[in-house]
């Protein structure tokens, strides 16, 4: 079988109106591909706002929660136990100073 090509005579204006037209659909192709992409990376940029949202309130609930609060809560009764020790090692130096002091 063989093929056998039309030729056909087509005029400078109409070769022209078809290479307009491809211009155009590849520019309409290209500016739908930017405004996707644009879309694409304005979803990600609110994504990622988002997530950071979502740390700060999780860190904000975990310091509110009732772990949190035990824990500090220990840490404070840490603290006082270290101030109470600190308390009693100055009262036995004084008294072993007094105590030194009433022997001479």
């Amino acid at each position: 079988m063989r093929e056998y090509a039309k030729i056909i005579k087509v005029n400078d204006e109409e070769i022209y109106i078809l290479m307009k037209r491809q211009q155009d659909e590849k520019f309409n192709l290209e500016k739908e591909k930017t405004l996707y992409v644009l879309e694409l990376t304005g979803y990600f940029k609110y994504q990622f706002k988002n997530q950071k949202k979502l740390k700060r309130i999780l860190i904000k609930e975990n310091r509110k929660s009732h772990i949190a609060i035990v824990k500090v809560n220990l840490q404070k009764q840490g603290n006082n136990r270290t101030k109470k020790r600190i308390r009693q090692n100055k009262l036995n130096q004084e008294i072993i100073i007094i105590n030194n002091i009433m022997k001479q």
